[in-house]
């Protein structure tokens, strides 16, 4: 359930660092932006937006019960088998939303 508290903390935790990278790096992607080549920022941005959809995927999903336990280890565990799924993960929770923001 996105409303849970769980996962609005986690989505809170993830603007929050969304914000600071993007005014940490605004300089940067002005310059990257006037060279028309994103290539430095791309750099510094890809990886790490990679480990903030995976933490973020991690923090929605400890919070589901299924039969076998969603742990952080066992998560963690999952997305380095299958960096894919945080994608799906993250996909699943933006349906989700908007399925909520319709009711």
């Amino acid at each position: 359930n996105p409303s849970s508290g769980f996962a609005v903390s986690a989505m809170r935790a993830y603007q929050a660092a969304n914000s600071a990278f993007q005014r940490e790096h605004a300089e940067l992607k002005a310059k990257c932006e006037e060279k028309h080549d994103f290539s430095e920022y791309n750099a510094l941005a890809v990886p790490f937006f990679e480990e903030l959809d995976r933490d973020f995927a991690t923090e929605i999903t400890c919070g589901w019960s299924m039969d076998d336990e969603f742990t952080i280890g066992a998560v963690s565990d999952l997305f380095e088998s299958i960096p894919s799924v945080v994608g799906s993960v993250i996909s699943a929770y933006w349906e989700a939303v908007a399925a909520l923001e319709k009711k």
